[in-house]
């Protein structure tokens, strides 16, 4: 327990928090942004699946980016996940 309480106190302490949080926020929009633009994902898992699947760079290609929208919004978490991991 107390190697854990060290562990969230660097984080905060180096404000690496602000940052998970940030990450955190953008996904969830991202997420939201692909349900409402992509013909092809109409519920929020599917959205969601497939936000967590290019933000990992996997790409199972089972749901694809076929709006000009999606695909900036498929870039931009690409981007915003190599520079916070």
């Amino acid at each position: 327990m107390k190697k854990l309480r060290l562990f969230f106190t660097i984080i905060n302490r180096v404000g690496f928090d602000k940052i998970l949080w940030s990450f955190g926020i953008w996904f969830i929009i991202t997420t939201i942004l692909m349900m409402v633009v992509e013909p092809d994902i109409h519920t929020f898992g599917e959205s969601l699946w497939y936000t967590a699947v290019t933000c990992t760079s996997i790409g199972f290609g089972d749901f694809n980016a076929v709006t000009a929208f999606g695909r900036v919004l498929s870039i931009i978490i690409v981007v915003y996940e190599a520079i916070v991991i």
